[in-house]
């Protein structure tokens, strides 16, 4: 089947979502003369409905034809322009007054078996002229009659050039409604005892608001230093709303939002002066990344979240503990700890509050970083040999074992693309992965010069803190630091600043927490030479400092924190650490 424009038949309940009227099926024919039924949905969905979805199959035309089939629908349109409205009982049901569907040109028709109102008919125009109609059968069966396609808002004609009121018309307001009977609703409560004339007009076509676009019916609207949408409150309204709004230039749209589900039930209900006080009260579309003090005043007063622990205590103490949407700096001279503080994170995370870590080593192999995790856990070298390492290959299979469902890795295969990476991320993301190491930010650029590593890395760091806030995702990232230009080298314990790290601006731009390591490889005591200085560069957060020692055990294979080694050392066993944790978890 050829998809093509067809005959507007109803408007009638979607087969996908949950709106009652808001697909339109329309009739077809195919290249081979048969005719079928296909939809589409202008309230949630926004999706063309196949003829399948429908249960409608291709059948033969019938003898009537396509020619004779418009004809009877021009001699149909004569015949209800000529309808009386002189009874209008089934708009008083809804408390609407007859001079307001009068003047909107609404007809009705009568049941030969109960003598009762059982259909209306609303008016389609173009040029200000009638040229077809909507049909409604009571309760809500919608089909068509005439030439329904591109044409003006319903009531439109009456505000235009030429119009009834286009020289009674307020000029700088105009509502505008998602269904007929709305609008009759809306014009009854905003003019009835009124001097003068605020117009009123409708979507011709239920929820879609695609109508607007047209060149007319934009000129038509945008004349109005208003716009005021009256739209269904309910969520497809409100996206039809904000779907309108995005038309229009300088805030000249604006939304209303009352009680009832619609115009006509604020009418019916009795609701005018709510009405009224809507409309005056009616804001332009607020953009969802503004937010006001009502907005977020609840959530201001609770005291701020207390995270999951570090394998360092007296890093928890200070920041409160490890949070989602956060991304923390770590950086070091090459051989002096950097790794050893990504393995005791990852096994913490995983052992301690079981989160199933990503982890992004762009300089070793996963194979090599799944041995070292595993020999955190089972307090061996597993990437030494098994005799030099002191274990078996039982042991080292039972420790990796372990490890299934807690640890995922990337392996880049030499390919080092920060977009790639932070794709990797956020489909990790979709799966619950939640906290990430990436090592070493310096990999991303190492074959660039200075000036496009600091272009690459201010984007990458950019992209990864908005990508932390938006899925509430935390980063671990490694850097290497540039040499000290004066005092103690860092391989001899200096101190590492944030603004050596390589591409430091973006670093410290886009970074919640900086912390450098700092160890003496040179020196000759082994204890002192082992124990690596931990400080707090920053903290965007809070404002905190903190700073402390954690010890290489190459007994145990942990690097867990102790006392400054010059004043006698004395570490945390890992007890101290579960306990620890256990206020934080």
């Amino acid at each position: 089947m050829v998809k093509q424009d067809g005959r507007f038949i109803e408007n009638t309940a979607c087969v996908r979502c949950s709106s009652s009227d808001g697909m339109s099926v329309y009739e077809k024919e195919d290249d081979e003369g048969g005719v079928y039924q296909d939809g589409y949905c202008w309230a949630s969905c926004q999706e063309y409905i196949p003829p399948s979805e429908l249960g409608y199959e291709t059948s033969k035309p019938q003898q009537s034809g396509k020619v004779e089939d418009e004809e009877v629908g021009l001699k149909d349109v004569k015949k209800i322009k000529e309808i009386s409205t002189y009874d209008s009982r089934g708009i008083k049901e809804r408390k609407i007054k007859k001079v307001y569907a009068e003047m909107y040109g609404m007809k009705v028709s009568y049941s030969e078996d109960t003598g009762e109102i059982d259909t209306h008919y609303y008016p389609t125009t173009k040029a200000n002229s009638v040229t077809g109609y909507f049909v409604r059968t009571l309760p809500k069966k919608f089909s068509a009659v005439g030439d329904v396609k591109n044409t003006q808002l319903q009531g439109q004609h009456l505000f235009d050039k030429g119009g009834l009121f286009e020289n009674r018309v307020n000029s700088k307001f105009i509502i505008v409604t998602e269904g007929y009977l709305d609008m009759l609703a809306g014009a009854q409560m905003m003019n009835e005892g009124s001097k003068y004339i605020t117009p009123v007009v409708s979507l011709p076509n239920g929820a879609n608001t695609k109508c607007i676009t047209t060149d007319e019916n934009f000129a038509f609207l945008n004349k109005f230093e208003n716009i005021i949408l009256a739209f269904d409150q309910d969520e497809p309204g409100l996206k039809n709303a904000k779907a309108v709004a995005k038309i229009f230039t300088g805030g000249k749209v604006k939304i209303m939002g009352f009680a009832e589900k619609d115009p006509a039930d604020m009418c019916f209900a009795g609701k005018v002066d709510e009405f009224r006080k809507a409309f005056w009260k009616a804001a332009p579309n607020k953009p969802s990344q503004i937010v006001t003090v009502d907005d977020i005043f609840e959530k201001a007063l609770q005291s701020p979240e207390k995270g999951l622990s570090f394998p360092w205590p007296e890093a928890t103490r200070a920041t409160g503990g490890l949070r989602r949407g956060e991304v923390h700096i770590v950086g070091a001279a090459p051989k002096i700890g950097k790794t050893e503080h990504q393995h005791q994170m990852v096994k913490h995370m995983t052992e301690v509050h079981d989160v199933c870590v990503g982890v992004m080593s762009l300089e070793e192999n996963p194979v090599k970083t799944l041995k070292k995790v595993a020999g955190k856990y089972a307090g061996k070298q597993f990437t030494k040999p098994p005799e030099e390492g002191g274990y078996s290959v039982e042991q080292l299979s039972d420790a990796m074992d372990g490890l299934r469902g807690k640890i995922e890795f990337y392996s880049s295969d030499g390919v080092r693309d920060s977009d790639e990476i932070l794709e990797t991320v956020r489909y990790w993301a979709s799966k619950g992965i939640w906290f990430f190491i990436v090592d070493p930010l310096t990999a991303l650029v190492a074959e660039h010069t200075s000036g496009e590593a600091n272009d690459i890395l201010n984007a990458f760091m950019s992209k990864a803190a908005s990508m932390a806030m938006e899925l509430q995702i935390t980063f671990f990232m490694y850097s290497h630091v540039n040499p000290a230009k004066a005092g103690i080298p860092h391989d001899q314990g200096g101190d590492v600043l944030s603004s050596q790290w390589t591409g430091s601006r973006a670093m410290e731009k886009w970074a919640h927490y900086g912390w450098g390591i700092q160890r003496d490889r040179t020196e000759k005591d082994p204890l002192i030479r082992n124990t690596a200085r931990v400080t707090m560069l920053f903290d965007r957060e809070f404002g905190e400092y903190c700073e402390y020692y954690a010890y290489y055990n190459k007994e145990t294979n942990d690097w867990l924190e102790c006392a400054d080694p010059k004043e006698g050392g004395g570490g945390y066993s890992e007890q101290d650490v579960m306990k620890d944790a256990e206020l934080f978890s």
